[in-house]
Parts: C-alpha cells; sequence; structure tokens
C-alpha cells in the first residue's frame, strides 16, 4: 500500500506467513524511513512496520468483531515514568 490513513482498517503481514488486521495508529519517519505503527486488532499488540508490509483489507474482513478485548488491574501502575499507554476508544 503507497497510501494510508490514520484509523484505517488493514490486512499487515505479521511474519512470513500470517497477515492479521491491524489499525493504522500514526505515521512517522524513523531514520528516514517512512514507518506505520500499527496496533493489531485480534491480539492487543502493536508494533512499527514498513508500509510494504501493508495490503487494503478486503470489507467482509472489516465487518468481523475485533477480539482483544482492554482490560486493566486494579491497584497496579507502572514503575516507569515513560509508559505507553494506547487508548483507542
Amino acid at each position: 500500500m503507497s497510501q494510508v490513513k490514520t484509523g484505517e482498517l488493514v490486512a499487515c503481514k505479521y511474519d512470513k506467513e500470517n497477515w492479521h488486521r491491524a489499525k493504522i495508529i500514526e505515521i512517522v519517519n524513523i531514520d528516514g524511513a517512512e514507518k506505520v505503527d500499527v496496533y493489531y486488532v485480534d491480539y492487543g499488540d502493536s508494533h512499527y512496520v514498513d508500509l510494504n508490509r501493508l495490503s487494503k483489507l478486503d470489507q467482509k474482513f472489516c465487518k468481523l468483531a475485533i477480539q482483544s478485548i482492554e482490560v486493566k488491574l486494579d491497584g497496579i501502575v507502572p514503575i516507569v515514568s515513560n509508559f505507553y499507554y494506547l487508548n483507542l476508544n
């Protein structure tokens, strides 16, 4: 894919054989290369990937419910000050 938009749902090549549904969080420049921060909606993790790992997602897969859920543990706080929290709402 050459053009992506923040918030767009796409297919992202996760490894050599598997494609996962992913939401575009942001597009950034890292060391002169354009990277995309993707959130894997069915697994709950995120990574920076190259644009060439993205593909248009067939509409039939866009209609499926997201499989990951956000949870919180009461009384648990990060021990580092630069903790990154992703709010997808």
